[in-house]
């Protein structure tokens, strides 16, 4: 019998990497990003000099999380990411989506829709908010 044959006979095939490979390619796009969140609470750790025990107590999950969240990992919720930036005091995910009404006057058609006229420009604030969000109005009143 040939040395391959009795290895064949042996050896059982190993179906593991190739499992570890179609999940790596399946969700490449949030490991991706999970690592480089990794790399934040990497160094945001080493320049606070907290440990990963340290950083399970003030975020009040268990030890085993965060170190899955430092080897890039997990799969992490929006809760979490705002437990990291807390207990960090970093900012990890900003979102900025800009939030405007676009009404253009004198009749220009805008995206959403058509004004014949307008004749008061009304800026509105939200306290809460980082921005500030201006409408046309045709009449002070509509806006009030």
């Amino acid at each position: 019998m040939l040395d391959l044959d009795k290895l064949n006979k042996i050896s059982t095939p190993d179906t593991i990497w190739s499992k570890d490979s179609a999940f790596r390619q399946e969700n490449s796009e949030w490991l991706q990003k999970s690592a480089k969140i990794a790399l934040i609470v990497l160094r945001a750790l080493k320049d606070q000099s907290i440990n990963q025990k340290d950083l399970a107590v003030l975020m009040g999950v268990k030890p085993q999380q965060v170190n899955k969240i430092v080897k890039g990992k997990e799969n992490l919720t929006l809760e979490t990411i705002c437990k990291l930036e807390k207990a960090l005091n970093v900012k990890i995910v900003e979102v900025n989506i800009p939030f405007t009404r676009e009404f253009i006057v004198e009749g220009y058609q805008t995206k959403r829709q058509e004004f014949k006229h307008t004749s008061t420009i009304i800026p509105f604030k939200y306290p809460s908010y980082d921005f500030e969000l201006t409408e046309y109005v045709s009449d002070y009143k509509d806006a009030v």
